[in-house]
């Protein structure tokens, strides 16, 4: 799908949500999610979350109490690692960019922090307006990867040429979800999420320290959700 189509499915989604309200005792809802990946990976010698990427897609809810539901998405993330200007001054400029490029299906459990009772328009749905914690995994398999460097890469340890392996990652993951959402109104709310791989997508049989370590992604998302009811 050409990215204009995307966008424009999800903005009339995004739409229709915006005008959707939840009613009492509401089991099943469909959801659409969009934000920022700021990704590293755990293992390499890059720290914090200098690889900007998208993440989004769409999902549906079950709701098992008014407080308490289950959501499952499908949608994509980019991840992948890239160094700071810092960490580039060190290497005299010498840096690697990987971009991985996968999809993902998140299961997570949401703990509504409002009172139970007020899911009707005469509490003005409160309890759907509340903030909430969140907490789950996601199963993510890679899908493309893109590796640019500068610099002179002779100049970089094993552990910062980690592409070396590529060959060697692995396509599928599982990652951690942990996170918490505040609503702007019963259907649109701002959500921050950690996700931090389980399993990793290189592990080395024999690991040595001039050797590449366990790769494992991790990444701090900051986006928008929007529910039909």
């Amino acid at each position: 799908m050409q990215p204009y189509r995307f966008l424009g499915f999800y903005l009339l989604f995004s739409w229709c949500a915006l005008s959707a309200q939840p009613a009492k005792d509401q089991q099943f809802g469909a959801f659409a999610y969009l934000g920022l990946n700021l990704a590293q990976i755990d293992g390499d010698a890059y720290t914090g979350y200098n690889q900007p990427g998208l993440r989004g897609g769409l999902g549906v809810n079950l709701l098992w109490s008014p407080k308490l539901y289950t959501s499952i998405g499908f949608g994509y993330s980019q991840l992948g690692s890239r160094a700071s200007r810092a960490e580039k001054l060190e290497q005299s400029g010498a840096a690697i960019n990987l971009r991985l490029h996968t999809i993902e299906v998140p299961l997570l459990f949401h703990l509504r922090l409002g009172d139970r009772k007020a899911t009707t328009k005469k509490t003005n749905y409160a309890l759907y307006r509340s903030a909430e914690l969140q907490l789950g995994v996601a199963v993510n398999r890679t899908t493309g990867r893109r590796v640019r460097s500068t610099g002179n890469l002779a100049l970089l340890s094993a552990r910062e040429n980690f592409v070396t392996v590529i060959d060697q990652y692995q396509d599928v993951d599982v990652q951690l979800l942990v996170g918490a959402a505040a609503q702007l109104s019963p259907a649109a709310g701002l959500f921050v999420q950690y996700g931090l791989s389980l399993q990793g997508i290189y592990q080395p049989e024999i690991i040595r320290p001039d050797e590449v370590l366990s790769l494992q992604p991790y990444y701090l998302t900051v986006g928008a959700r929007w529910t039909v009811y």
